[in-house]
């Protein structure tokens, strides 16, 4: 709320994650490219060292897309994130999926969506906690 612009979305120029410092091993940051026909990629710019260990692989870097949902694990993440964009509104949803060491990996995620001056969402930051079994 401290972040609003005008009643508006937060804009991404003023996010500081250091006022989320005690939570930051927990979230990721997507970068969000608008690819014309409703489609969108997402660039994972930041993982949380926790989460890392959660997925079982490294994001950083990556690109994904509702097309491609494989490469993101938990489908219904990969929903929240194209819902938060697409109704620029906070979105809190759970799931769970299999990482890449075959473990079942119930979580539950917050996905917070930033504009520029124009009121495009351009970025997401992601918290998400999550058990192991």
């Amino acid at each position: 709320d401290d972040l609003r612009h005008e009643g508006d979305l937060p804009l991404f120029s003023k996010f500081n994650q250091n006022s989320v410092a005690d939570m930051w091993d927990n979230c990721l940051s997507f970068n969000v490219t608008h690819t014309g026909g409703g489609k969108k990629m997402y660039q994972c710019v930041a993982v949380g060292n926790n989460l890392s260990k959660a997925f079982g692989k490294d994001l950083k870097d990556r690109y994904v897309s509702s097309a491609d949902k494989r490469v993101l694990p938990g489908a219904n993440l990969m929903e929240s994130l194209d819902s938060s964009v697409d109704s620029k509104v906070f979105v809190l949803s759970a799931g769970q999926f299999v990482n890449s060491d075959n473990k079942i990996v119930k979580y539950r995620d917050c996905v917070m969506p930033f504009t520029n001056f124009e009121g495009l969402v351009t970025n997401l930051v992601v918290g998400i906690s999550w058990k192991a079994l």
